[in-house]
């Protein structure tokens, strides 16, 4: 019995719980081609004096021509021990950028649902619009940072409900150490427009080994922290995770 309950906990603390997602981290580097994609899949079948069960799916897809890019993300977790379900989060992310003829600034507009079970979040809707900086733009450095302003919908899983309009302000850099190892962090803050003690904080860090020309080690350390999350919710999570991904 202790056996199991260690399991599912060490699962579930090496699962995403972070309130902002990512999508920096997303992008690819490079618009070489004018279709990239990335498919993460992974299963874990755990029997203890339980049966576990952990399902994990990532997709991601980018599409360039001349100054337009559309980026679409979707990642899914589940976590089934028996009968009983311990985990259940996703998001589905949709964006349009386009490249401004002064080549350092981007205009972008996106879209997002999102929901996380552990967090009572139940379903978090986004629509934002902004812009996106090339500070530095070099193969073995990039350096960009982001503002827009996005409205959010949240309801929660005991139904209540809240609207707000936050500003999303982000800084990212991707850093190239040797031509198979690469260093990248992401730091986003996004407080509420009416009121700054509101916010979220969410920073990652990770490096990518690149094993093949298909498959690449990746290892990632990252935090989130929201001042107002639901009641019964901690502020701060945390995770570490390594895996396996598959290029195309």
């Amino acid at each position: 019995m202790k056996f199991s309950f260690l399991t599912i906990f060490l699962i579930i603390c090496f699962s995403s719980f972070t309130q902002v997602v990512n999508i920096e981290k997303k992008r690819f580097s490079s618009n070489d081609k004018k279709f990239q994609g990335n498919i993460d899949l992974s299963v874990n079948f755990i029997k203890s004096t339980k049966n576990i069960i952990q399902g994990k799916n990532v997709v991601k897809l980018q599409y360039f021509k001349e100054r337009t890019t559309y980026l679409f993300f979707n990642d899914i977790t589940i976590m089934q021990v028996d009968t009983q379900s311990y985990l259940n989060s996703g998001f589905q992310h949709l964006r349009y950028n386009y490249d401004l003829k002064n080549k350092w600034l981007i205009a972008e507009a996106f879209t997002q649902i999102q929901y996380n079970k552990i967090q009572k979040l139940h379903r978090r809707f986004l629509w934002g619009t902004g812009t996106r900086y090339r500070i530095h733009n070099k193969p073995k450095l990039k350096l960009f940072a982001g503002t827009s302003f996005m409205y959010e919908f949240e309801l929660l899983e005991d139904n209540q409900s809240s609207d707000k309009i936050r500003l999303n302000l982000y800084l990212s850099t991707n850093f190239e150490i040797k031509e198979n190892l690469n260093f990248g962090h992401i730091t986003y803050y996004q407080p509420a427009l009416n009121y700054f003690d509101d916010f979220r904080l969410s920073s990652e860090t990770n490096m990518k080994m690149k094993i093949s020309d298909k498959l690449i080690y990746k290892v990632a350390f990252s935090f989130s922290y929201d001042s107002e999350p639901p009641e019964d919710i901690q502020n701060l999570f945390y995770n570490f995770n390594n895996g396996i991904s598959y290029i195309f």
